[in-house]
């Protein structure tokens, strides 16, 4: 055999190596950095050439995108009532998730986890899993909301691949008729602040690779002669609502109807025929697939096409978790959740002071109190006080202070030190008596005689001679606790 002969026998024997490796189904581990998968494959010292394996190409893309190179993650997030769980018995074309008052009331996030075991890209313990927990902005309170925004938390941060990776997919679910959306002329609602409670409260969002959809549920509930102008008008809102609030433009939104069964809906085959002329869930399918193909996520991409090819035969294990209830932390997204509440997570104020706040001794925090940055910041806004440069300095920053209702030298102290102000002392002469009209037969203001100043300075209070505090104004400067005689002078306090 001839020299060239044999080069090119090596060469296909070569080629036709690298073919099976390609195909070959491989177990893929987790791992969050390309160096390990590499000494992981590197360990087994195999004449198998990983690198050209489509699995391993593909898992390297993967760990490149904080994304897990071995198994897919759709996470569900909506209003309470906006139909998550029917969504996700649609989706699997199972009744897995209890819906309505078959929920329960505990706090619980629910993975439903599926092995696909099949791949066409040699992933042998490919899997997908599809996360739903508590519904958002819940009618009992922001306390509720805190409870079910760190349920969510907590399963992240506990979760044995979600706790470093980021989902594949966000899918936000809302009813297509639920007022709780808004309108283009008031976006100040509770879909609104859901979506900023998922930005400020979870760090899920990729912004450089989007991965969120929206699905609009209850489609046929809408009027069947106005149903594709009031479908389009609810989708220009939500990808409104997305680039304002989320920072993601032009997400893809999809028309679904969680009870096809019992709206008279033609079938095609396995697709319902919905009001807009789409099948469902082929639409939905569709709509993952491209987003995944969009955000070049192979390993999504194909969990999400295999997994809903075959759905009937794939049996779903069912994880729960359940809360911690940390009185801490739900204090802590108590207060986040009410400066959304108030139009304040962007505030600079009270950034700057939960900073300062954070830093200072639990002694402290203790004085002061937890929701004491969320409250000076109301105050101040309460006072046409938005951003730092508008606080003023010297005595007119104690003045402004000396109105707020739970003023003390600790708070005061702080708040210079926070917002960076010098101010020494103030003085004012409040009205401490009152003057009587015998014509009108009434008390009458201001005071009919001068009895001297009230003194606020760094180190307490001084309260004039003969003067009697009541209640009210011992609220109103913080002076719990004081007395006065009318044979004292001017004393410290």
């Amino acid at each position: 055999m001839t020299n060239q002969k044999k080069k090119k026998s090596k060469e296909n024997k070569k080629s036709s190596r690298i073919d099976r490796q390609d195909n070959e189904m491989i177990e893929i581990p987790f791992v969050t950095n390309k160096p390990n998968l590499v000494n992981h494959f590197w360990s087994k010292r195999s004449e198998f050439n990983y690198s050209v394996h489509e699995g391993v190409k593909n898992a390297y893309n993967a760990i490149e995108n904080n994304l897990s190179p071995n198994h897919a993650y759709i996470i569900l997030f909506g209003l309470s009532g906006a139909g998550k769980s029917s969504t996700i018995n649609n989706l699997f074309d199972k009744e897995l998730a209890a819906t309505g008052s078959e929920r329960s009331q505990t706090k619980v996030i629910t993975e439903f986890k599926c092995e696909i075991n099949d791949s066409r890209i040699g992933i042998k313990n490919l899997g997908i899993s599809i996360i739903d927990g508590p519904g958002l902005e819940d009618s009992k309170g922001v306390q509720e909301d805190a409870k079910n925004i760190l349920c969510y938390k907590q399963f992240l941060e506990n979760h044995p691949q979600l706790c470093s990776v980021r989902p594949n997919i966000i899918m936000i679910v809302a009813n297509v008729n639920d007022k709780r959306l808004g309108d283009s002329e008031n976006m100040e609602t509770p879909f609104a602040r859901m979506l900023k409670g998922i930005k400020n409260c979870l760090n899920i969002l990729d912004y450089k690779r989007p991965s969120v959809i929206f699905v609009l549920t209850n489609l046929q509930s809408l009027p069947k002669k106005t149903l594709k102008e009031d479908l389009s008008s609810q989708i220009n809102l939500v990808k409104e609502l997305s680039s304002i609030i989320l920072g993601i433009s032009n997400p893809p939104v999809v028309a679904f109807e969680n009870r096809p069964e019992d709206c008279d809906l033609q079938r095609e085959n396995e697709w319902y025929i919905l009001g807009n002329g789409e099948r469902q869930p082929l639409n939905l399918f569709e709509a993952l697939i491209n987003l995944c193909e969009k955000s070049k996520d192979n390993i999504g991409q194909e969990a999400i096409s295999k997994y809903f090819s075959r759905a009937a035969q794939i049996e779903p294990k069912v994880f729960d978790f359940k809360l911690n209830e940390d009185i801490k932390e739900i204090k802590k997204f108590e207060m986040k959740l009410s400066e959304i509440k108030l139009g304040m997570e962007n505030s600079e104020i009270i950034k700057k002071i939960e900073q300062a706040f954070s830093l200072s001794s639990t002694e402290l925090k203790n004085e002061l109190g937890d929701r004491m940055p969320l409250e000076i910041t109301n105050f101040l806004r309460a006072n046409h006080i938005n951003t730092i440069n508008e606080i003023p300095h010297g005595d007119k920053f104690l003045e402004l202070f000396a109105k707020y209702p739970r003023h003390s030298v600790e708070l005061l102290t702080f708040l210079k030190q926070a917002l960076q102000r010098e101010a020494k002392e103030i003085c004012i002469e409040p009205e401490v008596g009152k003057g009587y009209n015998v014509f009108k037969d009434k008390i009458v203001g201001p005071s009919m005689f001068q009895l001297g100043k009230y003194v606020m300075c760094p180190t307490g209070f001084k309260v004039p001679r003969n003067v009697q505090v009541d209640e009210e104004m011992r609220l109103l400067f913080g002076m719990s606790g004081l007395k006065t005689s009318e044979s004292s002078s001017a004393k410290d306090y």
